[in-house]
């Protein structure tokens, strides 16, 4: 174990290890797999409105509303999965930094993606969600630990 010295030489400002270095590519891939995924959901869009439509025992409800609702849907999908692309970069750099509450966001967020991708994903939001597991699994490495300085208060 290294002393508090060695520690802090080689926290923020230093190079950071390798694995933290794979970790930041990672994230940026998961990024690009999330929007692209959720951007193919659009190619999907008419069999998607067809099969609700064949499924709707509703009279109330029409194909228009359907339509409508479904591509309202897709478009949340698609805002939501950059915004949460933007957050994989932004703390993905902060932790590349050294940042301890960045890499505990990213845990956040990998538990986030992977059970939403569980429940409603696809195979490219599969794919994206391995990837931050394996990002976040990188983190928590021992060969990084001491990358990411204790808060002292």
């Amino acid at each position: 174990m290294p002393t508090a010295d060695e520690a802090a030489a080689q926290g923020p400002g230093t190079a950071p290890p390798k694995l933290v270095n794979y970790s930041f590519w990672l994230w940026i891939g998961a990024a690009v797999f999330a929007v692209v995924g959720s951007g193919l959901a659009f190619t999907a869009k008419d069999g998607m409105i067809q099969d609700a439509v064949d499924r709707n025992n509703d009279p109330n409800i029409t194909p228009e509303q359907i339509a409508d609702g479904a591509n309202t849907l897709l478009w949340s999908l698609f805002i939501g999965s950059v915004v949460l692309a933007v957050f994989y970069v932004l703390f993905a750099y902060k932790m590349r930094d050294g940042n301890r509450s960045a890499r505990n966001w990213l845990l956040g967020f990998t538990i986030v993606t992977v059970l939403f991708q569980l429940l409603f994903g696809t195979i490219i939001g599969l794919f994206s969600g391995l990837l931050t597991v394996v990002a976040i699994a990188l983190l928590y490495t021992a060969s990084t630990r001491d990358y990411f300085p204790h808060n002292r208060r």
